[in-house]
């Protein structure tokens, strides 16, 4: 090859810079977005925590005329106590019935 067509070749090749700025737009662009979007618009499905003992489904119809799905473990010691959603919700009502409790999961609104 000749430097003349060094030269002819050097101005005929593609420039990096399109595939740069197409791999940037991609990165900085229409991921976050889409990352954002798919992690707020995909909920987990409702699912009951394993107690270890038996639980019965019932339906809670709030002020609202709302129907919650929960599921109620009967009491040992005459006294209940409902738990809300959250993370610690399945420790919590494992104790709770360890301890005689009746609980009632409340499944989150929605």
């Amino acid at each position: 090859m000749t430097a003349g067509d060094a030269a002819t070749y050097a101005a005929h090749s593609p420039s990096p810079r399109p595939q740069f700025l197409a791999l940037a737009i991609v990165w900085f662009l229409v991921f976050p977005i889409g990352f954002a979007y798919i992690y707020t618009h995909t909920g987990k499905g409702a699912l009951t925590p394993e107690l270890g003992v038996p639980s019965e489904s019932v339906t809670i119809t709030t002020s609202d005329s709302l129907e919650l799905a929960a599921s109620y473990v009967p009491s040992k010691n005459r006294a209940a106590v409902v738990l809300f959603p959250g993370a610690t919700r399945p420790e919590q009502a494992r104790m709770l019935i360890r301890h005689g409790y009746g609980v009632l999961l409340l499944d989150p609104r929605g």
